[in-house]
């Protein structure tokens, strides 16, 4: 009986510290994957919004003109010999800035997280958001449009050997040092920018939807049940955490030194999470191209751009998901010294307490 004891005071405490240590990074982690607030908050800090058009922009300026543009020599809004023409560079970025506005991408970013959420969470039966980027190409065209046209109306009438120049490649109002006469600037520039805004940009015809996702029935049913499982798992284990606890103390024949050895261990769990934790804190940064000091501004610009977002974004979520272990760790950790001290606090008060009744029986 004595043996059997023995091993089921052991057997439960190490259930409980097994328990305990599986909470830790479960709890820390989870809370804040859980939040879709969570996430739109990193994407914020991310600067992807102020960034994702001007990024994409820098990466077609530096592509080469495919062979369609080079046959036709005509340049594309979105290649890098604007710079000559009436409508420069930065004034086209800041028409499609204009256009694909933060709030626009932050929207569409917040459809697809909300989408996703209401499925996992079991709202929906599968994914649902969509969001077209080409529905803003009307916008483009017009405001794309508008702007050639104040600048075209500035421009002197072409001379002859300029239409002759013209004849062999082609009037490009965005290379235009001259307007042949008669251009009809309304109908011809109106033309010329929803052509680009409809077929040349390189933000047109991005639709991300959720049925181009194609996913197994065992897909969409598994990844919201390990979800809630996951869920269910957060409140599921303080619960064992306490039965496994109480078993170990009341299978102790000497329960205050079982409580003290409880806190010892609840003590130095707590610490090497702490601990854990706070490296992981420092190890921010340590992805490719982020930026190791803030973690939310992207490093550069260009080609690398989507690497530094993700860093961002990396290091944000390292950082929220350390600084939760590490305060969990602190609250385990007094947890621990509360449970010694009461424990010895007791023990101390029983045992002068029994020396108290010897004393009164040894003077009678």
């Amino acid at each position: 009986m004595n043996l059997l004891r023995y091993l089921g005071k052991n057997i439960f405490f190490v259930l409980a510290v097994i328990t305990l240590t599986i909470y830790l990074p479960l709890f820390a982690i989870w809370t804040q994957l859980n939040n879709r607030e969570t996430l739109k908050n990193w994407l914020e800090k991310s600067s992807l919004y102020e960034n994702i058009v001007e990024d994409f922009f820098e990466l077609t300026q530096s592509a080469p003109q495919n062979n369609e543009s080079r046959e036709s020599n005509k340049s594309s809004p979105l290649e890098s010999s604007t710079d000559k023409g009436p409508l420069k560079r930065e004034e086209l970025l800041a028409i499609l800035k204009q256009t694909y506005n933060e709030e626009f991408l932050r929207s569409g970013a917040h459809e697809i997280l909300d989408g996703t959420y209401d499925w996992l969470e079991k709202k929906a039966e599968k994914p649902v958001y969509e969001v077209s980027l080409g529905e803003k190409a009307p916008e483009l065209a017009s405001k794309l449009g508008g702007e050639l046209k104040l600048r075209l109306a500035k421009l002197p009438e072409c001379s002859y050997a300029e239409l002759i120049a013209l004849e062999e490649k082609g009037f490009d109002p965005l290379q235009a040092t001259c307007v042949p006469a008669g251009y009809d600037l309304n109908k011809q520039i109106d033309e010329y920018a929803a052509k680009y805004a409809q077929e040349d940009s390189f933000l047109y015809d991005a639709t991300l939807s959720s049925n181009n996702l194609s996913m197994s029935k065992d897909v969409l049913e598994g990844l919201p049940s390990m979800f809630g499982l996951l869920n269910t798992l957060l409140f599921v284990l303080p619960l064992f955490l306490v039965i496994f606890t109480g078993l170990y103390v009341l299978t102790s024949t000497k329960r205050l030194e079982s409580l003290e050895r409880l806190g010892t261990r609840f003590f130095t769990t707590g610490l090497f999470a702490f601990l854990g934790f706070l490296i992981l804190l420092s190890s921010r940064g340590w992805f490719k191209g982020a930026d190791p000091n803030s973690g939310a501004e992207p490093g550069t610009k260009g080609p690398g751009f989507l690497q530094n977002i993700i860093g961002s974004i990396w290091n944000q979520a390292i950082g929220d998901i350390a600084k939760t272990g590490m305060i969990l760790g602190v609250v385990i950790v007094l947890l621990g010294v509360g449970i010694w001290v009461g424990a010895w606090f007791v023990q101390n008060n029983k045992s002068g307490n029994i020396d108290n009744k010897k004393e009164e029986k040894v003077k009678t």
